[in-house]
């Protein structure tokens, strides 16, 4: 039952992602991606918050799947924030892939935080 609820919540997630591309995809301000940073903050903001909560009243396996790691795991996206960094390494725009590493490790703790305070 836990892999159907991982699967289900990775496709929703996925959806979510898929989603935000689209609305936000066209948005890039100082030459980052904000797409790919937006998706992964929400993505963090509500791993935090029901990491919190499972912590707190506790999760049955297949909700922690289902949300934590279906869910979350499908909407965020390190494989895009990798190949996004990449582009701007090989294309020679050092500032942008440097400003991209530290802004989304930053935005994705703080959301983490946010999350935990949120759901605790």
């Amino acid at each position: 039952m836990q892999i159907l609820a991982i699967f289900i919540g990775g496709g929703i997630g996925s959806l979510f992602r898929y989603l935000v591309s689209l609305k936000f995809g066209h948005f890039i301000l100082w030459g980052l991606p904000w797409a790919t940073i937006l998706a992964n903050g929400a993505a963090s903001l509500l791993l935090g918050f029901f990491t919190a909560i499972a912590i707190k009243d506790g999760f049955s396996a297949e909700w922690r799947g289902f949300l934590m790691i279906g869910l979350c795991g499908g909407f965020s996206t390190f494989s895009t924030f990798g190949l996004e960094t990449y582009t701007m390494l090989s294309g020679g725009e050092y500032i942008s892939a440097l400003s991209n590493i530290i802004l989304s490790i930053i935005v994705s703790l703080i959301c983490i935080l946010i999350g935990f305070r949120i759901g605790g």
